[in-house]
């Protein structure tokens, strides 16, 4: 088994707002990189970001993450 990295994305401003599919764009991107480049040899999971707390639905969301790597597992409860 390879290395295990933990990823969170920021998705919001304010605490009290809900998440920004900008910012997580933003950070869909830079993940893929990275993840691509000089992570390549890592597993990294990832929460799924911007819902629950961050109040977008599901299916706002997922669109943006599938361009992500084979090693970036994201998962929710």
């Amino acid at each position: 088994m390879g290395k295990l990295l933990l990823a969170i994305f920021q998705v919001k401003y304010k605490y009290y707002e809900a998440a920004n599919l900008k910012l997580i764009k933003l950070a869909v991107a830079k993940l893929h990189n990275r993840a691509t480049c000089g992570w390549s040899k890592l597993q990294i999971s990832l929460n799924f970001p911007g819902i629950g707390n961050g109040r977008l639905d599901r299916d706002r969301v997922l669109p943006l993450l599938q361009r992500l790597p084979d090693n970036v597992t994201v998962w929710e409860l």
